[in-house]
Order: C-alpha cells, then sequence, then structure tokens
C-alpha cells in the first residue's frame, strides 16, 4: 500500500537495503533498479531512523514541528507493525 500511494501522490520511497528485502522488487526495465544509489547522501542516515528519531513522521507531529503545510523535503516514515497513530496519519 505504501508503494501504490507514493506512486498515486507523486511522492518517493526510500527502502533499508540492508534488510534482506533484495527479492521483493524487480527491476523496472532491464538494465535499471528501484534502489537508489549506496552513496546516495539521505542513506548515511538510514541506520538512525527510528520510531523515537527526531525526523520521524510521528515525532514530529506529536512535537508539533511540522503540520499539513509544512512538510520537511524528507522524513522518516515508521510504517512497521508497531507504528504510532500519528505515524499512520501521514
Amino acid at each position: 500500500s505504501v508503494f501504490l500511494y507514493a506512486l498515486l501522490t507523486e511522492r518517493i520511497i526510500l527502502v533499508d537495503q540492508s534488510k534482506d528485502i533484495t527479492d521483493l522488487f524487480c527491476e523496472p526495465f532491464p538494465g535499471t533498479s528501484w534502489w537508489l544509489p549506496l552513496d546516495f547522501p539521505l542513506m548515511k542516515q538510514m541506520n538512525g531512523y527510528k520510531k523515537e528519531s527526531s525526523r520521524c513522521y510521528g515525532t514530529m507531529l506529536n512535537n508539533h514541528t511540522i503540520n499539513s503545510t509544512s512538510i520537511p523535503q524528507h522524513l522518516y516514515l515508521h510504517n512497521i507493525h508497531d507504528s504510532r497513530d500519528e505515524d499512520k496519519m501521514f
């Protein structure tokens, strides 16, 4: 559902490549990939993103650092089994 949402709203999703999900995404076209290069600037920050991270959408909502009109260029969306209600409001 996150993938479809990203397509419909013209957003980008970043997936943690360090997890064991390499077979989840197929090549969209021969010789191309969905994966960002490992030297992409945000890739160094990926290991630091957790539910409590200051760049997490739910945390930013709880701390009133964002609202519906002030969404930053990038943020972390905690969209797994222990996500909070605020994370689901994306």
